[in-house]
């Protein structure tokens, strides 16, 4: 159906609190294969493909990295009200 050539999938909008921006490693049947002008989840592509390992990995720290990001906002935030 779609050219991916990995399994990385972008959520890209916070819907609720058990429903937030994420990078995801997810099984070929998961793929999000959507318009060009999708803007909720997207597919990423890269290349030269990577293996599953680094795929999880990347998943993983990019989801790590946000969260911190988040609380550093919500901290400064909070203390600003």
């Amino acid at each position: 159906m779609g050219c991916s050539n990995i399994n990385l999938v972008l959520k890209a909008i916070d819907d609720n609190e058990n429903s937030k921006i994420k990078l995801e490693y997810v099984s070929d049947d998961k793929i999000y294969y959507g318009k060009i002008s999708a803007r909720t989840y997207t597919t990423l592509i890269i290349i030269p493909k990577i293996s599953n390992e680094i795929q999880k990995k990347i998943a993983n720290d990019f989801n790590e990295y946000l969260n911190v990001k988040k609380k550093k906002i919500q901290f400064i935030i909070f203390n600003e009200l």
